[in-house]
This record gives structure tokens, sequence and C-alpha cells, in this order.
């Protein structure tokens, strides 16, 4: 559905050139360096998604300003809602989830699987999210919040985020289609800025290496987004690259259909956290999530030469595994596991803290929380093989070795 303007043309478009026009003017020299692509959105209002810089991350200056250029693309959308409304975003308020602060949720107001169950229960996936920030507090023990960042990457419309956000973690959170990053926007702009300023979301996406893609949405499920990159795409479908004509993905089945939403530029984890300079860079994630529909290992690739080398990426990670998206990707599914046994991670087919309670502060149940640790049992992934190329689809919780034994050796 798209959303309804309730200015005349001509005012909308003064605000769109006006805010455009305020982006360019405050970073015009990082812009000089920087490639970007436009897009419209659904009120006909053209967006600058700038993107990170070109070069390896070195240019510190650079670096800064891509957090920068997200801050105040993010500025620009709040200013922005005073002259707008999005008819396909509905307020769910009060969300407050494991004891965090208030606030309220913007949704997709039908069509999206997420947003259904938002709606009726005011969660997603709370297993996983209570995972995580148990997971975030266990890092936070170990090696202090500076070090305790969490990184999103396929924000979608931003649960997991938000709900780490409200219990005043720093976030990182990567999202490449337009409307998620609208919908996503649109919950920080109402959320406490004490709280809102220590989300930094990038509207891109990441992968292997610099590229040009396309976002394509499922036409059963609004919000439910994949990419189609230039690079690796075949031959015979060149013609359907950025065009507006349904596209039949490869493997999905025949009745399966994707419209196209818009072309965005794919940078890589080395990229956009090297020398970032801000609330977040690289060696300071505390734990990541990572649900990409298939580009998994696209996006750890991004992070061999800087992100994950050293023992610097995220000591816990939670995972989407789904054989079917990375087949369809191009991937043996278990290549990502092979991957991550490289940089030294291990993995639990079951979760960090078996049976971990509602998130609490008390030292006592904490205590015997983090004693759960590792009792479930963590594998090398290349014994894990086989297990790829039966399982359909299974999260999975993968840490660092280094960090385990870490743990081990602690005193709760």
């Amino acid at each position: 559905m798209r959303s309804k303007t309730i200015v005349p043309r001509q005012r909308l478009l003064l605000v769109c050139i006006t805010a455009v026009a305020f982006a360019l003017l405050v970073f015009l020299e990082s812009v000089r360096r920087t490639n970007s692509i436009t897009t419209a959105d659904a009120n006909g209002c053209v967006l600058q998604h700038i993107q990170a810089p070109t070069n390896s991350g070195s240019d510190l200056d650079s670096a800064v300003s891509v957090r920068s250029r997200a801050h105040v693309e993010q500025a620009s959308f709040c200013n922005l809602l005073a002259q707008l409304t999005f008819a396909e975003h509905l307020v769910v308020p009060e969300i407050q989830f494991e004891g965090g602060v208030p606030y309220s949720l913007y949704v997709y107001n039908a069509g999206n699987t997420v947003s259904s169950d938002i709606i009726a229960t005011k969660v997603w996936e709370a297993e996983g999210t209570r995972q995580a920030l148990w997971a975030l507090k266990l890092v936070e023990t170990m090696r202090g919040k500076d070090r305790a960042g969490f990184l999103d990457i396929g924000a979608n419309i931003g649960w997991w985020s938000l709900a780490v956000a409200a219990h005043d973690y720093k976030v990182a959170a990567v999202e490449a289609s337009p409307r998620n990053q609208a919908i996503f926007r649109h919950s920080l702009c109402d959320m406490d800025s004490k709280l809102a300023v220590n989300v930094d979301l990038y509207a891109m996406g990441v992968g292997s290496e610099e590229d040009v893609c396309e976002v394509l949405v499922h036409r059963g499920n609004t919000g439910n987004a994949m990419l189609r990159c230039q690079k690796t795409i075949a031959p015979t479908e060149t013609r359907l690259f950025g065009s507006s004509e349904p596209h039949p993905v490869p493997g999905a089945g025949r009745d399966v259909m994707f419209d196209y939403q818009a072309t965005v530029r794919i940078n890589t984890l080395d990229q956009l956290f090297g020398n970032n300079g801000g609330n977040l860079q690289i060696g300071a994630f505390g734990v990541m999530k990572l649900d990409v529909e298939g580009l998994e290992p696209a996006v750890v690739l991004g992070g061999d030469k800087e992100f994950f080398a050293n023992g610097n990426g995220p000591p816990l990670v939670l995972m989407e595994f789904n054989r079917y998206m990375l087949s369809t990707a191009g991937r043996d599914p278990a290549d990502i596991l092979k991957m991550w046994a490289k940089h030294g991670y291990s993995i639990s087919l079951e979760v960090f803290f078996p049976e971990a309670p509602a998130f609490t502060e008390d030292k006592v149940t904490t205590a015997a929380v983090f004693s759960k640790f590792g009792k479930s049992k963590f594998v090398d992934p290349v014994q894990l093989d086989e297990w790829a190329r039966d399982t359909p689809f299974k999260d999975v919780f993968v840490i660092h070795n280094d960090f385990l034994k870490h743990v081990h050796n602690q005193q709760f």
C-alpha cells in the first residue's frame, strides 16, 4: 500500500530538496569521495542513501562521516514526519521486552509475518532476543560495556535492535530495504532520545565485496527482502536487473515471485567498521545477529581482512541457518560453518544459556545463568558437514573459542 501525502506536491518537493541539500552541505567533502545511489521512497521524495567509503576504511575522516551521515539521515527522516504520513505504518505502543525501557514500535499494517506476530503478542523471536540480551550481559561482565556492542545485520524493521537499545546497549544495525528502513526510522523517531542515540542505522547492505544490488521483496510477505547483485547475477537474468517487472528467483519455485524495490550499494564489514571512530568499531562488538536470507557467507567473507582478524570479531553470534536460502544463493550450506571454523569459532545447535529465565539484573540469578554457559555442546563447525546438508532450518549459536575458555576460567 502506498503512503499518502498530506501536503501539496510543491511543498513536499521543497521539503525533500531542503533535506537533501542540508545533508550535502554538511558532508560536502566526504560526499565528493563517496559513491552513492538515489532511490525514490513511497512518497516520491528522493532520499539519498549515502554509502560507506570505497577505500578499505583507513581514511579516518571518511569512516567517521559514514556514521555521521547515518545520524543526519535519521534526523532528516524525523523532520519529514511532520510533513508526511505513512499509511502502511502501524504503531504498537508500550513494547517492554524483558524489563527494558518501554517504547513504541512501528510495524507494517498488513502482509508481513514479523509485524503480524508483534501486533498480536508484542514480541518477536522472544527466545533468541532473550539469548542475545544474556549474551551481551555476559560480554559486558567479562570485558566492559564499551566492548559489548550489538551488531544487527539484516535488521528488518528493527525488533532486535530496539529491544537491545531499550536495555541501554549500543547498536549498529544494517538494513538494505528502504521500506524496512522507513519503519525502523519511524520507531527511532519516537524512542527516548537518550536510547535512540545509541542506534546507528546503516541504510545499505553488506557482502563479500563492493557491489550494486537490487532489493527484491517477496509478494506474499512485505518486508521479507533479498538481494540480487550485479557481480553474481546470471547473464540470462541481466535484462531484469533494476526493472519493475516481477522477478522469478532461481530455486524459489515457479509460483514464488519477487518485486523490485530499490537498487543499493553493498559494502563490507571491513569497510564499514574499520577505524570508524564512532560508537562502535572493530573489536567493540560483543554480540552479532546475522540473518540475511542465504547471504551469510558473503557477509563473513567481507570481514576477513580486519573485522574477524586477530580475534577482533564478536565473541558471540546468533545466526539463522537456512539450507534452502544458502543453496539458492549458490553456496554449499556447509561453507558458512567452515568460515566460522577458520576464524576460531565453535557452534552450539542449542542455545548459549539453557533455560535462561527472563532477563534480570539480580546478581544471584545472573551468576546461575552464567554458570550454565557452555553446558550446551559446542562443536567444531567442520564436524557438521553432514548436519548442514540434512538440516533445512535452524538457529545456531556461535562462540569464539578464546572467549569460551575465558568464561570457563571465570568465577561468577
